[in-house]
């Protein structure tokens, strides 16, 4: 009896580990995020080594679509910058979407919109500090700022190179 209330006991903790999600916070190993826009799909993994800036932004949040606009022209200027930014509009309206990319004049190359159900899968994973938030993710893959500014990061990579 005691063998079998414990074998029960294991499968329920073993099952209760695979369900838990990564926390998007600083100190904790980014959660996985694969994304997709017209230039093909995108994986953080496939960033590991760079820094990365994971901003969602949304069209009736002002204060995000500003810090999307400064990620954008800071740190999207080349493929060889030092950081990546993958910006996800958390908007439901893709007209809306592509209105604000180019009346912004972001770089397309790193604005992703979801129509389907992965948003919700990647916000559960990073809206643990509010939907529109952006995230430092450190060359080893782990979330070191949370909503940081465009001199912070630029301070971290100077302090990096030195």
């Amino acid at each position: 009896m005691s063998i079998v209330l414990a074998a029960a006991t294991l499968i329920f903790l073993s099952s209760a580990a695979q369900t838990e999600r990564a926390e998007a916070t600083p100190g904790a190993e980014a959660p996985a995020l694969q994304i997709s826009n017209a230039e093909g799909m995108m994986s953080l993994a496939q960033q590991r080594g760079k820094y990365v800036i994971v901003n969602f932004w949304s069209s009736d949040d002002p204060e995000s679509r500003i810090a999307n606009a400064l990620y954008d022209r800071e740190f999207s200027k080349s493929q060889a910058s030092e950081v990546n930014c993958i910006s996800v509009c958390t908007d439901s309206d893709r007209n809306m979407f592509e209105a604000i990319v180019k009346t912004d004049e972001l770089q397309t190359a790193h604005q992703y919109f979801h129509e389907d159900s992965r948003l919700a899968n990647i916000l559960a994973d990073y809206s643990r500090l509010g939907i529109n938030t952006a995230y430092l993710i450190s060359p080893e893959g782990r979330v070191i700022a949370v909503n940081p500014d465009v001199d912070y990061v630029k301070s971290l990579l100077s302090a990096q190179r030195a």
